[in-house]
């Protein structure tokens, strides 16, 4: 998703729209109220932005409020009910963009149309989402990790070397002193992975309504993943209430297995590329540009 142009609009709409996030959730901090409306306002309008650039992003639109529940727990209500006046901007950016995608299906826009002709029950969407997104998410992935880092690598020096100086870090930043007044209920590594299981399949769930997604794994995952990414935070959270010195081995297994597999898939496109795409571009080139001036109906 990183490679092509034709889905850099994708990559950029689920950064807006986790940005969008991260804004509401700031503004909820910031004491001046004017500045809390002002950032509370920005973050409405990048939400809006997200969504008219890629509208399957809308299932992040509920990310602000599960990190207030995965936060407080019992006292979301409350804190939601506090900052009313923030989230009421985010549900009219919300709002805003749903009556936009009623307006484009009534004046026949086939985007928006196409989006709502999908599996024909909902047991047919659980069985996709379950066949398609959780075995992928939570299964194949990290298969296919393990398969990357122990086959496919002929050298192991440079992720041994990238797994030091993160466990190194992390060990670092375990023996430092931090407020433990910032330390949450026991229940917070169990609220955050109820979160990322809520949030994945919000953000998975948009796909389900055009069958051919259900058999890519690319664009189907960026919005999904953030679901899935706090479920394994959940985890880690978890090992550190235990002995921090799960988290630094464990965390430090997790960062250099995704940064090893992220280096191999760039590397395996680039030499599809360079091996396969740019000799047939290279040969079908000449012939292109020289049949440019005889068009092939002309001579009909």
């Amino acid at each position: 998703m990183q490679l092509s142009f034709r889905s850099l609009h994708i990559n950029w709409a689920v950064a807006l729209a986790l940005f969008a996030c991260v804004l509401i959730l700031y503004s909820t901090r910031i004491v001046s109220r004017r500045v809390a409306i002002f950032v509370a306002i920005t973050a409405s309008f990048t939400l809006v932005a997200a969504l008219l650039m890629y509208e399957v992003v809308v299932g992040l639109a509920i990310l602000p409020f599960l990190v207030v529940f995965a936060r407080q727990g019992r006292g979301a209500l409350k804190d939601i009910h506090v900052k009313w006046d923030l989230f009421a901007l985010w549900i009219c950016a919300i709002a805003s963009w749903a009556w936009y995608f009623v307006w484009a299906i009534r004046t026949g826009s086939q985007y928006q149309l196409t989006a709502l002709s999908g599996p024909n029950s909902v047991m047919a969407a659980a069985g996709a989402l379950a066949s398609a997104g959780f075995y992928r998410a939570f299964y194949e992935c990290w298969i296919e990790l393990f398969e990357t880092t122990v086959n496919s690598l002929s050298s192991f020096v440079y992720p041994l070397s990238f797994f030091t100086l993160i466990a190194i870090s992390l060990a670092y930043l375990a023996t430092r002193s931090f407020d433990r007044s910032t330390i949450v209920d026991n229940m917070l590594p169990a609220r955050i992975a109820l979160v990322g299981l809520v949030a994945f399949i919000l953000g998975y769930s948009p796909y389900l309504l055009i069958n051919s997604h259900l058999i890519i794994t690319q664009r189907t995952f960026l919005a999904a993943a953030v679901g899935a990414g706090l479920v394994i935070f959940a985890g880690l959270i978890f090992l550190s209430t235990i002995r921090p010195v799960l988290l630094v081995i464990f965390g430090s297994l997790l960062v250099t297995g995704c940064f090893v597999a992220q280096l191999y898939q760039f590397d395996k496109y680039n030499r599809i590329y360079a091996t396969t795409t740019k000799p047939l571009l290279v040969a079908v080139i000449p012939f292109i540009s020289s049949s440019a001036q005889h068009p092939y109906f002309s001579t009909v």
